[in-house]
């Protein structure tokens, strides 16, 4: 085996649902029938509201996806910043009880504190494609990440059962998701590929080179496309003429952080 098995146990759903999305009724995933994502914001609603009042700039969800006769095939994590509502991006991430390991790593790969995206993405010998430049900075804006690493907090990531996996169901709950955040005014999603729930004894193999090019594969399928030569991939939802959006899956920036 080179994955573990099995989704993560789902959270307890703390209150009512924040979202639900059904697929089209055409849209039959090899048999499955209709799905439903159903998206939670993390947390008791007390906590939520209190989040509000000191961290207004962060939302955190959580989201499975259903059959309609109540089977999970898939689940995955996402956060919503806020720029309009964030001067230090580095500190009240650092700060932040619900930021989690993988948003804070992503944004000082990417910005600096004011979140300006750092220059060696846009130029010189990190700039990869050079698609993507201060349009996609953080400052004064909405920014989602999808969590795709397994680190603090755990269980945080974009995962498809085994059972139910090649019927197309990740590449449709992004989609659906990326309109979602189109619109709620969300200007640019990112994530890290990676593959969080590997088996120990294939770390650092051949093995776990060909599971993260196959990671890596279905990323671009969907959309997203390298931020220079970084290990973060960025999609743009709400401009569908961006250069990212052009730019051919096989023409994307390649890293050594990934051979």
């Amino acid at each position: 085996m080179q994955e573990q098995a099995g989704l993560t146990t789902f959270p307890d759903a703390k209150g009512a649902p924040e979202r639900e999305l059904l697929s089209e009724p055409q849209r039959h995933f090899n048999g499955l029938g209709r799905l439903r994502i159903t998206i939670y914001r993390v947390g008791f609603q007390v906590q939520r509201d209190l989040r509000n009042q000191f961290e207004p700039w962060l939302r955190y969800y959580k989201a499975k996806i259903e059959t309609t006769d109540g089977r999970q095939v898939a689940q995955l994590t996402y956060r919503v910043v806020n720029g309009n509502y964030v001067e230090d991006f580095q500190e009240d991430l650092q700060m932040s009880e619900y930021g989690g390991q993988e948003l804070e790593e992503i944004f000082t790969l990417l910005y600096e504190k004011d979140g300006r995206l750092r220059d060696q993405w846009m130029a010189g010998e990190d700039a990869g494609t050079k698609i993507f430049g201060p349009e996609i900075s953080a400052k004064a804006t909405k920014v989602a990440v999808l969590a795709c690493v397994d680190k603090d907090p755990r269980g945080d990531f974009l995962m498809v059962h085994e059972e139910f996996r090649r019927n197309k169901i990740g590449q449709w709950a992004l989609h659906a998701l990326f309109q979602l955040l189109r619109d709620e005014g969300v200007k640019v999603v990112l994530t890290r590929p990676s593959v969080p729930r590997l088996e120990s004894s294939y770390k650092d193999t051949y093995v776990e080179g060909l599971l993260v090019r196959r990671n890596l594969a279905f990323t671009r399928k969907a959309g997203f496309r390298r931020v220079g030569a970084s290990p973060v991939f960025a999609y743009m939802p709400v401009d569908p003429e961006h250069p990212s959006r052009q730019l051919p899956a096989d023409r994307d920036a390649v890293s050594f952080l990934y051979t």
